[in-house]
This record gives structure tokens, sequence and C-alpha cells, in this order.
């Protein structure tokens, strides 16, 4: 009996794609946050999202492997890569200048090193406005296969002959993986500041000791940084507990 049970699993497990595999754990795991939390005291919530995020990946990466032979994939993804790099750069402008309470013009250097460790929270910023619509549209595409649906039979309503219902695995995984990534996305985009407080102290040291100057032309005091704005006006910045305080002043020049 033991050995029918296990050969019946084999062979279920045997029959199931990667993703399938992956939101079976997923659902596993899930399943385990019934259980006391002496009896599993890791939170296997990280586990169950983890696989379902896993799953959603390779089903992620299947479509664009499809798509990357098509042009207007190509023009849609190229259009997507500078409208999120655009998004990002300009975010991080305003969050470098909101840091280091100074114009931010003679930062570029710190501007691109803050968009790089910025990419998290504009990902999740960005994942909650795409999930929305998204998650409609997986549930449709999971819950019934449409292949060689052409222009003309959607107005001959004729894709209908072509729905095939898939697997209920591939329906409820991708739709709880979108959702899974949806409520991380707003989770982290509500409370961030533990990332971004570090993010600020890293911005300013980079600021502080490669984009300004020890040595000027105008009088500094001892272990004061200097860059140049237009005019007379420059940016001071010095350590000030453990942190920089940046200023803008006017050059009291020594020449």
């Amino acid at each position: 009996m033991l050995l029918e049970i296990t050969n019946l699993y084999k062979n279920k497990v045997a029959s199931l794609s990667n993703e399938e595999a992956a939101y079976a754990l997923g659902f596993a795991f899930f399943v385990t946050l019934l259980l006391p939390s002496d009896v599993l005291p890791f939170p296997s919530y990280w586990l169950s999202f983890s696989f379902f995020i896993y799953g959603a990946f390779i089903w992620l990466n299947s479509i664009l492997e499809k798509l990357s032979s098509m042009i207007f994939a190509k023009a849609f993804w190229a259009i997507i890569l500078v409208a999120g790099s655009t998004f990002n750069l300009a975010f991080s402008s305003s969050i470098v200048n909101s840091f280091l309470e100074v114009p931010n013009s003679p930062f570029g250097y710190t501007i691109t090193l803050s968009s790089v460790l910025l990419i998290p929270v504009t990902l999740s910023l960005s994942g909650i406005f795409v999930m929305m619509p998204v998650i409609a549209l997986v549930a449709l595409t999971s819950a019934f296969s449409i292949k060689n649906t052409s222009i003309k039979q959607l107005l001959l309503l004729d894709f209908i002959k072509t729905l095939k219902p898939q697997s209920g695995l591939l329906f409820f995984g991708r739709v709880f993986a979108c959702v899974t990534i949806m409520a991380l996305c707003l989770s982290f985009a509500k409370d961030n500041s533990w990332y971004t407080d570090k993010v600020g102290v890293a911005v300013k040291w980079f600021a502080y000791n490669f984009e300004m100057e020890r040595y000027s032309y105008c009088k500094l005091n001892e272990g004061q940084h200097i860059t140049y704005l237009s005019g007379d006006y420059v940016i001071v910045a010095e350590e000030v507990e453990s942190t920089y305080k940046f200023t803008v002043t006017k050059c009291d020049s020594e020449l």
C-alpha cells in the first residue's frame, strides 16, 4: 500500500512542470502556517512567498523568450526601459536633494549612485501600479490557453473555440504569486525608512568624500569640503556628530 502511494506521488510530481512544482511547494509551505509556532518556529511564509515568486519568474521568463523574436515587443521593452530609467534618475535626483538639503546640480555621480541604491524603492512603487491590471490579465490567461488567435478570430468571436482550460494549479499559483508580489511591494513602499536611511548615509558620505574638494581659493575651516555653484555661491560640507552637514554660502576668497 505504501509503495503504491509512493509511486502515485512520484508519477504526479513527475508530470508537473517546474513552474507548477514551485507553486505546489508554495501552497505546501503556506499550509504549514496553520501549525503552532513551537512546532515550526521558522517563519514558513517566507519560503511560501519565495516559491510563488520563483514560479512567477519561470512563467515570465517563458513569455519573454516568446516575445524576444518580435520587433514590436523589443520596441515596447526598450520604451519601458527608457521610461523606467528616466523615472529612477528623476526620483534619485529628488532624493539626493532631500538628503543633502542643498542644490543637487554639482552631485551628478552621487545621483547616479543613489539611482542604483534606490532601485528596490522604485521597483516597489512601480510594482504597485503595474500589478493591479496584471492580476486580471494573469487570471484570464492562466485560466485558459489562447494560442494562434488572430485579430479576425477576435472579431468573429472564433477565439472562444480555441480556449482550453489550463491546470488549476497554474491558475491559482500565478494569481497568488501576483498578489504576493503586490503585497510585498505595498509593504516595502509603506515602510522602507530602515533602507532609505542607510541610503541617505551612503549618499552623504559619497558626496562629501568624492564630489567635493578639500582645497580651494575660498576660505575653509579644518575638515570642510567645498563644491561650486553659479556666481560666488558654493556648497560647504563638514562632518558633524557622525554625519555630514551641507550648507550654501558665499565664497570668501583668499585671493
